[in-house]
């Protein structure tokens, strides 16, 4: 994490170094309940392995 302008992260661009802004990620796209993410990543694994490995469609 930066803490000050001098600290702040670069990126490599084409050869060339640039400031990335620092944006808190959860402003961009929310939080949610710890215990609601893993419920929804356990399901779509579920999901995808019916699909992908038994051929058996589901609906999320």
């Amino acid at each position: 994490m930066a803490t000050s302008a001098s600290d702040s992260p670069r990126a490599t661009c084409a050869g060339t170094s640039c400031k990335l802004p620092e944006v808190s990620l959860a402003g961009c796209v929310g939080t949610i309940d710890p215990g609601r993410s893993v419920a929804a990543q356990w399901a779509y694994v579920g999901a995808s392995f019916d699909l992908h490995l038994r051929g058996k469609p589901t609906q999320l």
